[in-house]
């Protein structure tokens, strides 16, 4: 019972969090909220966003490696 409580109380907070995030958004949109600017967080936004698509080829690349790896493995072992 306690971890239904528990989950139900974080999507209750989830919930929370987003609906007070699209109320800003629309506030924003309308002129009404001033939209706040932070180069550095953007400067790091950005910076994890490149890490993350390196991060993508980099997982392609070594799930390529094992496959051939383990190719090269059953064909030694067929010799």
């Amino acid at each position: 019972q306690n971890m239904a409580d528990q989950a139900k109380g974080s999507l209750l907070t989830k919930s929370l969090k987003k609906w007070s995030r699209t109320k800003t958004k629309v506030l924003q949109n309308l002129g009404k909220a001033e939209k706040t600017l932070d180069e550095r967080l953007d400067e790091h936004a950005h910076k994890l966003e490149r890490q993350q698509e390196v991060a993508g080829k980099l997982h392609k690349e070594l799930k390529g490696y094992i496959h051939c790896a383990k190719a090269m493995q059953a064909a030694s072992k067929n010799l």
